[in-house]
């Protein structure tokens, strides 16, 4: 099992990063048949699906299950597949190729948050009898936490459960809650005490449990998103999930992977959009040439790139990192799943945008497919924990386990003197190596002069989480380089680096007052200062730019992969 936040405490020589790169020919083949079906059978549907339509939606999920997909992570003594979290990856990337997000809404909500806490937290009888079904799609499946007045802040549920001998009785109100208006199965918190959460199974059709409308939203409508109403629902006590007061954490836990899973849907995505947007820059011609040869058009896809690139290089990292962890241990990657969740979210957030400004007028109908897009995806920085939220995770695990001397924070603060000296291969593993010291060093900083208290402190938590987030991403992308000694993937690094080089000048400079005192600044901001200038990039950004981006138009398409 990997260390603690090995991104940070180790040299970049001495990191590890599962990629693409290290595919078997086995998950080769079932990405491309993912991809295949998502392009056949989606793709073709996916104006239709992006509206509510029942029975197209399981016609499309028959199909799939048809093919295993939805069994992918149930151990093969439930009727599952037992693959890894990196197969799961692969078909959450894969699924995405279909441009639909409504479907895949559907498809990760019932696989992942809505099937895991059973895998990982049931009884030998609760998998047994309910595993097999969810892993054929015989049963659908919702995950119900949300509340009206309970979103972010999980311990403020209001639903309650009360123990009445051999029935638990639940009243409460649960909302938003995806595939509710078609789920079997929900799996559904409440509060059986006043400080504990508990989690239960509870089946359609139990009396008491009611379903509101469709809500009417903005994007994913093709997805069922309602309401769901307990009214004494009594529920069997073998349908509890795990023990009373073991809500918080399945809750929680099982989000981290949802969070990540969220990370290579989105990634996936990202490389649809851009591959229309790319396609239409290449044809469409003002004043006598395709717009993709303008440098303001360039660098949208050049950056729109970069980023894939570093989303990718996370995602199948991070799933790596969760392969044979369940259970408590879940939390211990919390922080690189919220990483995936932010960063992915927000890359196809930028790469949907891009993408509307790259087809002008034609990008704001709704005929043309980024717009579909900008609206399903804004969702994803909503949705499985705010990407705020996640933030807060970031910088309160790191704050956590440095009190706790879980990670060795303090020592390494104190080599931060000592990075001048070191040696360095190349630009790009100094750039990442100061960048790391200088993280660890603000972080330490900031606890010696907040405490616990850094949590109440959002500006400075946001910022610290920024760079964590892109020391992540950054380095993700470096090591799959090292591994692969592609061009394309140098340039793409570089660009990205470029980008960090832009989030460290401009957020530092805010941060140094925050943490620092009066008399201490001047001589702070000195140091802090020269080491930012010697991260200055070496390349010539425009020359960068046009050599990535004639790579890419002569593959006409996202060629990273």
């Amino acid at each position: 099992m990997e260390e603690l936040l090995s991104f940070l405490f180790k040299r970049i020589k001495e990191q590890k990063a599962y990629s693409r790169e290290d595919f078997t020919e086995e998950q080769k083949e079932i990405f491309e048949m993912v991809s295949n079906f998502a392009k056949e059978e989606i793709f073709p549907k996916r104006k239709e699906l992006s509206r509510i339509n029942k029975e197209l939606t399981f016609e499309v999920l028959k199909k799939a299950s048809d093919l295993g997909l939805a069994k992918a992570e149930i151990p093969e003594e439930y009727d599952g597949l037992g693959l890894s979290k990196a197969t799961a990856a692969i078909i959450a990337e894969g699924l995405s190729k279909g441009s639909c997000e409504s479907i895949c809404v559907t498809f990760f909500a019932h696989t992942g948050i809505g099937t895991l806490p059973i895998l990982y937290y049931g009884t030998e009888e609760q998998k047994k009898k309910y595993l097999p079904k969810l892993g054929n799609l015989e049963i659908l499946s919702s995950y119900a936490l949300t509340e009206p007045q309970a979103g972010s802040d999980v311990s403020s549920i209001k639903t309650e459960a009360k123990k009445d001998e051999n029935f638990y009785v639940l009243n409460g109100q649960k909302q938003f809650i995806t595939n509710a208006g078609w789920a079997d199965l929900f799996i559904l918190f409440a509060k059986t005490s006043k400080k504990d959460i508990s989690a239960f199974i509870i089946e359609r059709g139990t009396e008491g449990l009611s379903v509101g409308q469709e809500e009417e939203k903005m994007g994913i409508k093709g997805s069922s998103t309602c309401s769901v109403i307990l009214e004494n629902c009594k529920v069997p006590k073998e349908n509890l999930l795990s023990e009373e007061g073991k809500g918080m954490e399945i809750a929680l836990n099982i989000l981290n992977v949802g969070r990540f899973k969220l990370g290579a849907a989105t990634m996936g995505g990202s490389k649809s959009c851009f591959d229309f947007a790319l396609e239409y820059a290449l044809q469409r011609k003002q004043f006598g040439l395709p717009i993709a040869f303008f440098e303001p058009i360039r660098f949208k896809i050049a950056q729109c790139a970069s980023f894939i690139f570093s989303a990718d290089s996370i995602v199948y990292r991070t799933a790596d990192l969760f392969e044979n962890v369940k259970g408590k241990d879940l939390e211990k990657y919390a922080v690189e799943a919220s990483i995936c969740k932010i960063f992915g979210s927000e890359t196809l957030g930028k790469v949907a945008d891009h993408s509307i400004q790259i087809l002008g007028g034609y990008g704001f109908s709704e005929e043309y497919l980024p717009a579909q897009v900008y609206k399903d995806t804004r969702i994803d920085r909503i949705y499985e924990g705010t990407n705020e939220i996640n933030r807060l995770v970031i910088y309160a695990y790191i704050l956590r386990d440095s009190l706790l001397e879980k990670i060795p924070l303090r020592n390494f603060a104190k080599n931060f003197e000592r990075i001048e000296n070191l040696k360095f291969e190349s630009w790009e593993e100094k750039f990442l190596e100061i960048s790391r010291n200088l993280i660890i060093y603000l972080f330490e900083r900031a606890i010696v002069k907040y405490g616990q208290d850094l949590r109440q402190e959002g500006i400075l938590g946001e910022i610290l989480s920024d760079l964590v987030i892109y020391q992540y991403s950054s380095s993700s992308a470096y090591l799959r380089y090292l591994k692969s000694k592609r061009k394309e993937h140098l340039l793409a690094t570089q660009i990205f680096l470029f980008e960090f080089f832009k989030e460290v000048s401009s957020k530092v400079p805010i941060v140094i007052p925050l943490i620092f005192e009066e008399y201490e600044i001047e001589k702070e901001e000195k140091k802090i200062f020269n080491l930012i200038y010697s991260l200055k990039p070496i390349y010539n950004y425009s020359k960068l730019i046009k050599n990535f981006t004639d790579m890419i138009y002569h593959n006409k398409k996202y060629f990273l992969d």
